[in-house]
C-alpha cells in the first residue's frame, strides 16, 4: 500500500523504522533509519529475541520515541527550507507507533500523558497487548492509557496483528 501511494506522490516517500525496547531497561535498539540492510534486521531480531523482564516502563519508551520524532521533525523542517518544493507539493512524513506489552504500565499517568502528546502531534499509538481474552482488567487498564489497544492472545499472532493494524493506519492516512 505504501509503495502504491509512493508512486502517486510527486516526491518519494521515505520509510523509516525505529525500534525501542522497554523492560528492565529502556533503549533504542534501532535508531530511526531508512536503511534496512541485514545489519538492521539482525539488530531487530536480536532485540525481539531478548528476554524482556521487569516492569512495563512504557512511559520511558514513549518519551524516547517523542524525542526521536522531535529531532526528525527539525531535520525535515531544515530540508524543507533547503528545498522549498518539498513544502509546495504538500510533502509530509506520516508517523505511526506500534507498542507491544504483556502487562499494564508502571506509571500509567506518565504513559497516558506521552500518548496524549503523540496524539496531538498527529502520531497514532497502537498497543498490541499480549493477554488472554479472559483478562478484561488488563485490557481496560491499557485502554485508559493508549489511543488504541489490540488484544493478542497468542504471541505468534503479533506480526500479523501489528502489520494488519499498520496497514489500516496507512490506508486511512492516504485514503487508499
Amino acid at each position: 500500500v505504501a509503495k502504491q501511494a509512493d508512486r502517486r506522490l510527486k516526491s518519494p516517500m521515505p520509510v523509516k523504522v525505529s525500534l525501542t525496547v522497554f523492560g528492565n531497561t529502556t533503549e533504542i535498539v534501532l535508531p530511526l533509519t531508512e536503511h534496512w540492510t541485514p545489519k538492521e534486521q539482525l539488530k531487530l531480531y536480536r532485540a525481539l529475541d531478548a528476554v524482556a523482564g521487569g516492569g512495563t516502563p512504557d512511559h520511558d519508551a514513549l518519551a524516547l520515541i517523542e524525542r526521536q520524532i522531535e529531532a526528525a521533525v527539525k531535520e525535515e523542517e531544515a530540508q524543507c527550507v533547503a528545498k522549498p518544493s518539498m513544502r509546495k507539493h504538500g510533502w509530509k512524513t506520516r508517523r505511526f507507533v506500534v507498542a507491544v506489552a504483556d502487562g499494564d504500565s508502571d506509571k500509567a499517568r506518565l504513559a497516558k500523558a506521552a500518548n496524549k502528546r503523540l496524539e496531538e502531534a498527529g502520531v497514532p499509538v497502537d498497543l498490541l497487548l499480549i493477554t488472554s481474552e479472559e483478562d478484561g482488567n488488563l485490557q481496560q487498564a491499557a485502554e485508559a492509557v493508549y489511543q488504541s489497544v489490540i488484544p493478542v492472545p497468542h504471541v505468534g499472532d503479533l506480526a500479523e496483528k501489528g502489520l494488519t493494524r499498520l496497514t489500516q493506519r496507512i490506508k486511512e492516512e492516504y485514503s487508499v
